[in-house]
């Protein structure tokens, strides 16, 4: 049965759930200013549909390919869970808040379409990008990813922005002082090893 509501789709509470198939074909522009709408891989909104996710909302999405043609995150989340490729004209990323749960080592946010992200967005990484995991952001440009944080710290100057044909990735600078327990450990090894070989 085909949906034919044309209006405006407010989420005020509770869960708005997509499937795998799912799609919201008529409805022109969806609101979320809390509760969450949830969308699986496959998922497709209106050709024309405009997301706003507002302070206090919550948009969900599965490792995949979702459809949105703009995307508005207004203060709101976005939280991906695994690799996701968001299909999308236009994504407007104002104090945004990007919550990343990465699944089997993917962390990949790819904004396809040449979608230009504006203002600031910042990441809460539910991983441990210390051990060697990377967090790959794919259509967003270097200046832009400058001004967004990785919980509340500016990656400009604190994670190495590394540019290849995917996008960027992000993983973190080690404090001084850490290159400096390095050398220390480095330096009490070699120690013991020249006491080893004398004895």
């Amino acid at each position: 049965e085909s949906n034919s509501y044309t209006g405006k789709t407010l989420v005020e509470g509770g869960v708005l759930q997509f499937g795998t198939s799912g799609k919201l074909t008529a409805s022109e522009d969806i609101e979320i200013n809390g509760g969450e709408m949830v969308i699986s891989a496959g998922g497709q909104l209106a050709s024309t549909a405009v997301v706003t996710v507002n302070t206090g909302g919550r948009l969900v999405a599965s490792t995949g390919a979702i459809t949105i043609d703009t995307l508005s995150l207004a203060g709101g989340t976005l939280e991906i869970n695994g690799a996701l490729q968001l299909i999308s004209t236009q994504v407007e990323l104002q104090n945004a808040e990007l919550v990343f749960n990465p699944a089997a080592g993917a962390s990949t946010l790819d904004i396809a379409n040449g979608a230009t992200p504006s203002s600031r967005a910042n990441i809460t990484y539910n991983g441990d990008l210390a051990t060697g995991n990377t967090l790959l952001i794919v259509g967003v440009g270097e200046t832009d990813l400058k001004e967004w944080t990785i919980g509340g710290v500016k990656i400009d100057g604190n994670y190495d922005l590394t540019a290849n044909s995917n996008g960027f990735s992000i993983t973190p600078i080690p404090e001084p002082s850490t290159y400096a327990l390095f050398g220390a450990t480095g330096a009490l090894a070699l120690a013991l090893l020249r006491r080893k070989r004398k004895a």
